[in-house]
């Protein structure tokens, strides 16, 4: 596709299917256990294929795989499908539609607009995508083929390394802001870099009268940039814990220890128990534990965020949390919870 992004096609090896809906991504778990993810960049097709976009990075361990042709990739074992950036009814025929996407973030938004589009959405669509470089937005074609077919639909791209011509905006977030003062009933989509998507939540919900929640995004940190986790201090006493794993037929009890300061799915992670997929930014949903009813009642309740992605989860309860959104603290000494099946 570029130089430094290339068109990964997944092919089943067997009867069953991975069932995604458009704008979810999918995690590859490579030979030393660690998981990549990524967005399938178009519908689900007949014959099961995913197709991704896959930049890559110098030294990334997943890149140079791709770049020798590995006999590794000959078979992945995939996880997903993950994330609730999927197409949402439109509250009026009228009202706008906006996706936001920076460099390969573009790769969900493109089957996510090609679904809208081929499903006869008439509602106006705007795409802002953008990149450092002109080269870089290696789909431009294709969307300005769309926007000459469908009159409802409206794509803009910026390259924030090269000249302005006309005082464009540099960013796509502020492009999306200038053009559409008002928000009010529209729904925006965003993926890519996590600081567009941060920004442009704050930008739209703030300054154009965007409601929160109809902001849609997946930002999943990449593996050249783990999220960090706080450290606490050397003379802190850990916190003690005991958790079951349940399995068919089967429930095991387990003891862990955690240091306050950092969160449930840190400790989690570093003994073994949970590896986690998007980077604690509550997107994928495989960190859920479930609580008892005292520790759920002594935990900080959930932000917005968490509980929109716990509602997406079919099969979430009442008493169910994120790990990565529960920060350890001495109080929660004793604490006990439980891993569902599908989570070990």
């Amino acid at each position: 596709m570029t130089d430094q992004v290339v068109r990964l096609v997944l092919l089943p090896v067997s009867a069953r299917r991975l069932h995604y809906r458009e704008g979810q991504y999918i995690s590859i778990e490579l030979a030393n256990g660690e998981l990549r993810s990524y967005s399938p960049a178009t519908a689900m097709a007949a014959d099961g294929a995913i197709e991704l976009h896959v930049r890559l990075h110098p030294q990334g361990k997943f890149s140079t795989l791709l770049r020798e042709r590995s006999s590794v990739l000959s078979s992945l074992k995939v996880y997903g499908p993950y994330g609730d950036c999927v197409w949402q009814t439109p509250t009026s025929p009228d009202a706008p539609i906006l996706f936001l996407a920076t460099g390969t973030g573009i790769a969900p938004i493109k089957a996510l607009v090609q679904a809208a589009l081929s499903s006869g959405c008439t509602n106006p669509v705007w795409l802002y995508w953008g990149a450092r470089h002109v080269e870089e937005l290696y789909e431009s074609a294709a969307f300005e083929a769309l926007e000459s077919r469908h009159p409802n639909f409206h794509f803009r791209m910026s390259a924030s390394a090269s000249d302005r011509d006309h005082g464009e905006p540099r960013y796509v977030q502020d492009w999306a802001a200038r053009q559409h003062p008002d928000l009010a009933d529209a729904l925006v989509y965003a993926c890519g870099l996590p600081a567009m998507v941060d920004a442009a939540q704050a930008l739209l919900t703030q300054n154009n009268g965007l409601r929160a929640e109809r902001f849609f995004a997946d930002a999943f940190v990449s593996a050249t940039a783990p999220a960090a986790t706080p450290r606490p201090p050397a003379d802190t006493l850990s916190v003690n814990a005991t958790f079951d794993t349940q399995q068919p037929q089967q429930v095991t009890r387990n003891r862990l220890q955690l240091e306050p300061g950092t969160s449930l799915l840190h400790g989690l992670r570093a003994a073994g128990v949970l590896k986690g997929v998007c980077g604690g930014r509550q997107s994928c949903g495989t960190c859920r534990v479930s609580l008892t009813p005292h520790w759920f009642n002594q935990i900080p309740p959930p932000a917005r965020s968490e509980q929109r992605l716990l509602q997406a989860l079919p099969e979430a309860g009442q008493l169910d949390r994120l790990a990565c959104q529960i920060i350890i603290e001495p109080a929660l000494d004793g604490l006990h919870f439980s891993i569902p099946a599908l989570a070990v």
